[in-house]
């Protein structure tokens, strides 16, 4: 079966803007000479959002039970459904 069309332009937004941040915290960081720098920052960033990505698909859309700090960022994508 193949994925709906809205969640890969939802997921391939989600990895370019992580590509993006990563890639300036990486500018960053190598601009002031610490030890991770663009690429490092890069890679960590996008994984990130795969891994946040694979576990929304593969545990779904479900809203919280309790609030905490732990649970807000996948409430944040939970809020962000496809039309």
């Amino acid at each position: 079966m193949m994925p709906q069309m809205p969640n890969l332009v939802l997921t391939a937004e989600d990895l370019l803007l992580a590509f993006v941040l990563g890639a300036l915290i990486g500018i960053e960081r190598q601009w002031r000479q610490r030890t991770a720098g663009l690429r490092t920052n890069t890679l960590v960033a996008v994984g990130a959002a795969i891994f946040v990505d694979l576990a929304l698909r593969m545990g779904g859309r479900q809203k919280p039970s309790g609030w905490s700090l732990m649970s807000f960022p996948v409430w944040a994508f939970w809020a962000r459904e496809p039309s």
